[in-house]
């Protein structure tokens, strides 16, 4: 089992207790491909933080690849998170004062050990093979204000590959892009996943949730399986 979610609840103290995520249970397979279907504000986003080890569950346990990360501090989950998760966050997320390149190696820099030389090399020939892969090799240089929102989405992804995830995390990676953006951003995940790659999506779109091999659904924090 690559990925177990067991009995996670994420609680909010506000005028009265509200629950956003709700005693949520579900695992995940070596190479499987899951999305979760839910509208805004059903906690699918909530549940995807608490995975990558963003957000701290109330209570319940993630466990990935045989590690509970609930015990972690922040360095520990932001390590354990670098080395094993790939995370595609909503909306833009890179950093607009680094190129293409930069922004897809950094992840791989962040920590002493991947600063040799000869890292330094492994790191950029993949980057390079992860941008061809994705059609993106003519943005190597370029920096986001240059870029359209379909290709700022490709370098998230490839960004999100570059330290070899174990775990693919994607939330809502079409919203806002046109048809033909969004269909090159599905096709990536499709050729991804043929290689090996376990990912878990969370969308609103029918057509994106087709894509994927096994689906839940969720609304008002409880989570379900419908297929």
């Amino acid at each position: 089992m690559l990925l177990e979610v067991k009995n996670i609840r994420k609680q909010y103290q506000r005028q009265t207790l509200f629950c956003a995520v709700d005693n949520v249970s579900f695992s995940l397979q070596q190479r499987d491909y899951a999305c979760i279907m839910g509208r805004s504000g059903s906690g699918k986003t909530t549940l995807l933080n608490i995975i990558a080890g963003i957000s701290t569950p109330t209570q319940g346990r993630i466990i990935i690849d045989n590690t509970d990360i609930a015990p972690f501090d922040d360095e520990q989950a932001s390590q354990f998170r670098n080395q094993t998760i790939g995370y595609v966050p909503q909306g833009s997320s890179l950093l607009t004062n680094l190129t293409a390149m930069e922004n897809i190696c950094l992840p791989y820099y962040l920590y002493s050990k991947n600063k040799q030389p000869d890292n330094i090399e492994c790191c950029n020939k993949r980057a390079q093979q992860l941008m061809q892969m994705a059609e993106i090799s003519h943005l190597s240089e370029i920096y986001p204000n240059q870029m359209s929102g379909g290709e700022m989405r490709r370098v998230a992804i490839v960004r999100a590959l570059i330290c070899s995830p174990k775990l693919l995390l994607a939330d809502e990676p079409t919203n806002d892009l046109d048809d033909e953006s969004s269909r090159q951003i599905m096709q990536l995940f499709s050729g991804l996943h043929s290689q090996g790659t376990t990912i878990l999506l969370v969308t609103h779109d029918h057509e994106v949730a087709n894509y994927a091999s096994k689906h839940f659904k969720m609304e008002a924090g409880k989570l379900t399986d419908y297929s």
